[in-house]
């Protein structure tokens, strides 16, 4: 889709001459791997800090009735709060873009 390739390539850039954090809607919706994360950092000044939503994989306790959660919608979800999933598919892919990520760990 031209909007998403548009929003990548040039979205941040123009948040980093304006603002000085912006919050990253799409993490809730999927992991964001190392190379997402450090593309959109190196579109920004170094003070920019990116704000994660943490995944709903592992923050909601029942699937929504949402065609996006396939066999999932409806029920218990088993990722709810799991520590090592968060460890390893959230915060993984942030350590090497760290001082870019407004969170303290």
């Amino acid at each position: 889709m031209v909007l998403e390739t548009f929003f990548k390539r040039d979205c941040p850039a123009a948040y980093g001459e304006v603002f000085k954090t912006v919050c990253v809607d799409a993490a809730y919706y999927t992991f964001a791997s190392q190379q997402y994360l450090e593309g959109m950092v190196n579109q920004t000044p170094d003070d920019f800090l990116f704000g994660l939503k943490v995944i709903d994989t592992i923050t909601i306790r029942k699937f929504p009735n949402l065609d996006r959660f396939g066999e999932q919608a409806g029920k218990a979800n088993e990722n709810i709060l799991n520590a090592d999933l968060f460890a390893k598919a959230f915060l993984k892919p942030c350590e090497t873009v760290r001082s870019s990520i407004g969170l303290n760990w």
